[in-house]
């Protein structure tokens, strides 16, 4: 079970882990080992993944914005009222962490099946409470990725395997082998937030299946 050895491998990390599922994620069995701990979002019809959890000043808000068995990504009614009251409600700054991103790229095969396809509703609430937030932080397009879009700071995180292609004109699931895998480290500070890219390895070169 490939949950299990993930469980088994990281519990050898002392911080706390926080999880969000993916597109290849199975909700049901990522919940038997990685049980998100905070608050639940009240009457929230995900399968149980959206959540926040506050540090001192900052709050962490995890969207569990899947669509099963589909690339694109989707955030729901309830999902977004709760956004934003979470964000009105707390006086510090606000992170969010959502599995796809919210916002055009610029790629175009990954604007038009990567997105969350609704992901400009989340985008208005955030941009209009911009001062509110430090960033928001997502995977999904296997790239090392910052982006500024009216006022707020977007995040994509690398794979640790292949890395897609993300430029116009890309071909669909297309892989970039010359793209190292890798992970960020953001540092928290009270005038801002860093974000430090760290590769781990050479590029992967794989063809789409």
């Amino acid at each position: 079970m490939n949950y299990r050895r993930c469980e088994k491998f990281l519990s050898r990390i002392s911080p706390p882990l926080y999880v969000i599922p993916g597109n290849h994620d199975d909700p049901a069995w990522l919940g038997r080992f990685f049980l998100p701990p905070g608050l639940p979002l009240p009457a929230d019809p995900s399968p149980g993944f959206s959540y926040y959890f506050d540090r001192g000043e900052d709050r962490f808000i995890f969207l569990d914005v899947q669509k099963a068995g589909r690339r694109e990504g989707y955030i729901n009614e309830t999902q977004l009222r709760f956004v934003e009251q979470l964000i009105e409600s707390f006086t510090g700054r606000c992170t969010i962490v959502v599995h796809n991103p919210p916002i055009p790229l610029g790629c175009d095969w990954m604007d038009k099946t990567m997105l969350i396809e609704n992901g400009f509703e989340l985008h208005k609430i955030l941009s209009y409470h911009r001062t509110r937030l430090r960033c928001v932080l997502f995977g999904h397009v296997h790239q090392f990725l910052q982006v500024v879009r009216d006022g707020v700071l977007y995040v994509g995180g690398p794979s640790l395997c292949a890395q897609f292609s993300l430029y116009p004109g890309a071909p669909d699931g297309s892989f970039d082998g010359s793209l190292p895998a890798g992970f960020n480290v953001l540092r928290y500070f009270k005038g801002g937030i860093s974000v430090l890219q760290v590769p781990i390895m050479e590029g992967v070169s794989q063809t789409k299946e």
